[in-house]
């Protein structure tokens, strides 16, 4: 691996495995001369950061995952794991982090090249960050209305684990079976900090037991779509034009599952302006059967585009659900 390779693997390694924005903007500086002494001590420093930015990366499946940093067997293994969110999971980076502060230390700064001290310098500092937060990691939320493995797991599952092929839903499956394992991990652990008197124990929402508006209890979301599931608004839906114009029906129920009127009720109501919203996000029709989207398409585009006063075009739609169709 020539010099000019080396630094730029260990400048991304840094960045990608500790997580930092000042490591993406140091620029490889110009190439100096250097002493055999130098060459031998730029020598060791890339190969122990190397390692030990592989080292960190293993500690999180899903860090392997966005950044791609391995390849072959290794790869593939880690992306079909999620972390564990244990509290030996937990120590291990601590140790690693310590071990990685004494390797440092080892090192004579003085002979590195400029751009490797600064590695140096970005790795230390995270790695003391690492440390000195360890006591104080318990000391927070873990579980929040916008953070926390509940919505990091779900995000990472559908925006960064990669599809690309077969053994991608494979993974994709073996990954989905341990959400439950990690998202019970994380109970313990918030458990734990309360237990500790870490964190106060809260009790449940005043809203918990309050029913959203338009819900339909008794009725389980994963019912074909239908007017029975918009609970305490159905009536509203029925005053609307096309309330009994059916324009698709639950094949297997041969109950009404989309009427005129819900797609003036999306429009009206719920923010749709496009035949994939109605379609595919406000009536999973494109999901359950593209086939019957693909037919009942321009029926909703001409309703849709009555509400908004404009036109609404169907070639995008028509092409989506044409892919669709073509899924195994």
């Amino acid at each position: 691996m020539n010099i000019s390779t080396s630094r730029a693997r260990r400048l991304r390694a840094t960045a990608a495995t500790l997580a930092l924005a000042c490591a993406c903007i140091i620029a490889p500086l110009a190439a100096q001369a250097q002493t055999p002494a130098q060459a031998k001590a730029a020598a060791a420093f890339d190969t122990w950061s190397e390692s030990f930015s592989a080292d960190w990366v293993r500690l999180s499946a899903e860090r392997a995952t966005m950044t791609q940093y391995f390849s072959g067997a290794e790869q593939a293994a880690l992306e079909r794991q999620l972390t564990p969110l244990t509290p030996e999971r937990r120590a291990l980076q601590g140790r690693l982090a310590r071990e990685g502060l004494a390797r440092l230390a080892s090192f004579d700064v003085a002979a590195l090249p400029p751009e490797q001290r600064i590695s140096a310098a970005i790795l230390r500092w995270s790695l003391q960050r690492e440390v000195l937060g360890e006591p104080f990691q318990d000391h927070n939320f873990l579980f929040s209305q916008l953070g926390g493995p509940h919505v990091r797991l779900v995000s990472f599952m559908t925006e960064q684990h990669p599809l690309r092929q077969p053994a991608d839903v494979a993974a994709y499956l073996e990954r989905l079976a341990q959400v439950n394992q990690r998202l019970d991990e994380g109970i313990t652990r918030a458990r734990a900090a309360v237990a500790r008197g870490l964190l106060p124990l809260k009790p449940g929402g005043a809203t918990a037991k309050l029913p959203l508006l338009g819900s339909a209890p008794g009725r389980p979301l994963s019912e074909p779509p239908g007017e029975h599931l918009y609970g305490s608004e159905a009536t509203a839906l029925r005053q609307l034009p096309g309330a009994s114009n059916w324009l698709w029906r639950d094949a297997e129920s041969g109950r009404g599952a989309l009427s005129e009127a819900m797609v003036r009720f999306a429009v009206r109501f719920e923010m749709a302006r496009s035949v994939e919203d109605v379609l595919a996000r406000r009536c999973r029709l494109l999901f359950l059967d593209a086939a019957e989207a693909a037919r009942v398409a321009e029926a909703v585009a001409a309703i849709v585009a009555e509400e908004l006063r404009r036109p609404v075009d169907i070639t995008a739609f028509q092409a989506l659900a044409a892919q669709y169709q073509r899924l195994p």
